[in-house]
């Protein structure tokens, strides 16, 4: 109900609420894209190409980020360790004892970067279920969310390669993931042409069944034993994604995966969610947690906080 101005209380439909719902939404997206697009401009670009020895437990990677105009930029390279550093093609040296690097030049930055991260460190953080704090690389699987290449402090425009051996597959943010032969097994080369705080890469030995859904390509990357739950994920992400679409407006993406993840996680990132390999067997799962985190997609992914990364306040909406 609403109050009119000569105090009669007039009946407030639920399309009417609906409609200024999305009123509102549109107004927001309207700001926050015009925001973005002044600041894109001057945003760092951050190309990474990475290999894997998963016997090892070995990541091998090069960055090289494009420098903005005029503009400071930090970036930490965290317990990595540094092969060489190269700035527009001549040798570049810094203290790095602190692992930040904080940098006003214009033009390329090459780091070469090696890191490990053993099997047996994935601790799930029992304050935040579902939240595993630590990267791994091992014959079971890839599981990389944080400090696993020179970060930089804000957002950037990220591309990614990553070289795996046969019988992996790969996923990270993208809109298009272009696979192609490369003498060590196959490289991955993943499409996102929106700015991020930073990127995640999961790789497993999966099964993939894809469907495309007004014009949204939705994939499920499950294990050999459990792929049979494939398409029960599927169907309910459509469901999902056809009443979030009337709601919210179109989905901001081009492809949304269900990902299936050895470690017991509950995360969403942009363009797909990681669930844990008991998690996805559990009947409600589909039900509950998939829609919660198919909503990230568009507050927490999408429309961003601008002071928080970790998404606290969009679980609020």
């Amino acid at each position: 109900m609403v109050e009119k101005g000569n105090g009669e209380l007039v009946e407030t439909s639920p399309l009417q609420i609906r409609w200024k719902c999305m009123i509102v939404f549109i107004l927001l997206i309207s700001i926050f894209l015009s925001c973005t697009a002044h600041a894109a401009e001057n945003l760092p670009r951050h190309d990474i190409s990475v290999s894997f020895n998963t016997e090892e437990n070995r990541i091998h990677g090069v960055s090289h980020i494009a420098l903005p105009e005029d503009k400071e930029i930090t970036i930490y390279t965290h317990n990595l360790t540094i092969v060489s550093m190269m700035l527009n093609g001549s040798p570049f040296k810094i203290d790095t004892k602190e692992s930040v690097i904080s940098i006003q030049n214009e033009g390329i930055l090459e780091i070469t970067y090696e890191g490990v991260f053993k099997d047996g460190h994935g601790e799930e953080n029992l304050e935040n279920i579902g939240v595993v704090t630590s990267n791994i690389i091992s014959d079971k699987g890839i599981y990389l969310t944080n400090e696993w290449y020179p970060s930089i402090e804000g957002k950037a425009y990220y591309n990614l390669k990553a070289i795996l051996p046969k019988g992996y597959t790969a996923i990270s943010e993208a809109d298009e993931i272009i696979v192609s032969d490369a003498p060590q097994g196959k490289e991955y080369s993943f499409n996102f042409p929106y700015p991020v705080y930073g990127i995640n890469f999961v790789a497993g030995k999966y099964k993939k069944v894809k469907e495309t859904f007004q014009g949204i390509d939705i994939y499920g990357y499950f294990f050999p034993d459990d792929i049979s739950l494939a398409k029960k994920y599927i169907e309910y992400t459509k469901k999902y994604m056809s009443m979030y679409q009337e709601l919210f407006g179109a989905y901001p993406y081009k492809r949304f995966s269900v990902v299936e993840n050895f470690l017991p996680t509950g995360y969403s990132m942009p363009t797909f969610t990681l669930l844990g390999q008991e998690v996805v067997k559990l009947p409600f799962i589909v039900k509950t947690s998939l829609g919660h985190e198919i909503l990230h997609q568009w507050f927490g992914n999408f429309v961003k906080n601008r002071k928080e990364r970790d998404g606290t306040i969009e679980k609020r909406y």
